[in-house]
């Protein structure tokens, strides 16, 4: 049976032949690298004659040939009849007229080699005319998924402020960096194309985060959604993709119970005394925030304007949302407002108060709650849910009007807020019980 070997890049191909008779003959048979790469890439140059206007001097062609797919072009030259040769497909002789021809075809015949050359690294595929245009600087250059990611995310960069916020950049850098690393990590290389995306690659991508980076489920599936849904899905739209390999792998971040405060932690946390000034200042933010349900964006940028009183004489919050633009609108509790008094005037400029940065307040707010003696993980927003589910929900407001407090466009993302409590399961089964009023009685 014939066995194939070669060496390195293909410098040649070797068949061996083992005879069944008794002599056992082994026979070589060699081929060069030059013969091989004529079966499938070629080159040739030849004269465009015309029968009907016979003329000294005609127009030099091309034609490639490239696994059997042909295309023509023009080298756009003139060569005199007397000096072509046919078989060789270039000027005849050694004189500097034919040399300054032949010049030409063999620059030429190098540039289409090199584009013939990229395109068989990058693409699964190639033909001649695909061959020509990227020659001819038609053909579309085969651009990386970090091209297009950066692309995307410096667009981005020029929505902050019109419809994309700041974070929003910063998350889709840290997306970015995450996939150089992988490539770097599992492939050894700084770009991959997006021809050569498979479904595998999103596979290992998903295992990397799990296990290189310790990221956890949530994390991964906005890290995947992030490319996997903007990027790839517009570079498929685009064309700049055959295929979208990526279409039917399906992954969805698992439901994690949203922290909270009960009524009892959120007595503990607002009446312990504290040994720092700050971490008592950044308790009082997060008890505000608690207490009014704003987000720590809203609230970082939330001015004395927006504090308006109402018909009653009763001061509230209204204003709309950084992150979504929708509009929110929160009565003040007296323990909000004593707050507000409390920090009156301490905060630059209009706005109502200085907000440290969130990774400040989440450090100290890790300490608070070790003082508290609360065994969970507390977050600055952890008070956001606080307010919708032990504030709200627990006293029986309706879902609809604990999401225009939010400011929710759409009341399904309110419902990630609606933890049920045993409070409120114990109080429907007392409204039960009293409706039912011993109707079952046996």
């Amino acid at each position: 049976m014939p066995e194939v070997t070669y060496n390195g890049y293909l410098q040649s191909i070797t068949f061996i032949f083992i005879l069944p008779d008794d002599s056992a003959k082994i026979i070589f048979v060699h081929l060069k690298k030059a013969e091989f790469m004529r079966s499938t890439f070629k080159v040739l140059f030849y004269l465009k004659r015309t029968k009907n206007t016979p003329r000294a001097v005609y127009p030099v062609m091309g034609r490639s040939t490239i696994n059997g797919t042909i295309s023509q072009f023009s080298a756009e030259i003139n060569v005199p009849e007397q000096l072509w040769e046919v078989k060789g497909g270039r000027a005849k002789g050694k004189s500097i007229e034919s040399e300054r021809i032949n010049r030409h075809p063999d620059n030429i015949r190098i540039q289409i080699g090199k584009h013939y050359q990229s395109i068989c690294d990058h693409d699964a595929y190639v033909t001649a005319e695909k061959v020509k245009n990227a020659w001819l600087g038609m053909g579309e250059r085969y651009q990386t998924l970090v091209e297009v990611f950066e692309h995307y995310t410096n667009d981005l960069f020029k929505r902050i402020g019109v419809d994309r916020s700041e974070s929003t950049w910063w998350r889709y850098r840290a997306v970015l960096g995450h996939l150089r690393a992988f490539l770097k990590h599992e492939y050894n290389l700084h770009h991959i194309t997006l021809l050569e995306l498979e479904q595998s690659f999103i596979e290992q991508y998903h295992v990397y985060l799990k296990t290189v980076c310790r990221s956890k489920a949530g994390s991964v599936c906005r890290y995947m959604d992030r490319w996997n849904n903007n990027v790839v899905k517009i570079s498929f739209n685009n064309g700049l993709m055959p295929r979208n390999s990526f279409a039917l792998y399906r992954y969805s971040a698992p439901t994690e119970p949203r922290t909270f405060l009960s009524e009892k932690e959120l007595r503990i946390f607002q009446t312990t005394r504290l040994k720092s000034a700050k971490h008592e200042y950044h308790r009082d933010l997060f008890l505000f925030s608690c207490f009014t349900g704003i987000c720590y964006k809203d609230m970082r940028y939330l001015t004395c304007e927006q504090i308006i009183p109402d018909t009653k004489g009763h001061l509230r919050i209204h204003g709309n949302r950084c992150k979504t633009g929708g509009e929110y609108t929160i009565k003040f509790l007296p323990a909000a407002l004593r707050l507000l008094e409390k920090y009156r005037g301490t905060a630059p400029s209009l706005l109502a108060f200085d907000m440290p940065k969130l990774s400040s307040i989440n450090c100290s707010l890790r300490r608070i709650t070790k003082q508290c003696g609360i065994s969970r993980h507390i977050t600055f927003h952890a008070a956001r849910h606080t307010f919708a589910t032990t504030l709200c929900l627990s006293q029986g407001i309706p879902l609809s009007t604990v999401s225009k407090m939010l400011g929710h466009k759409q009341i399904t993302t309110t419902q990630i807020y609606a933890q049920t409590t045993p409070i409120m399961i114990e109080d429907a089964i007392d409204r039960v019980e009293s409706r039912l009023d011993g109707k079952f009685a046996t």
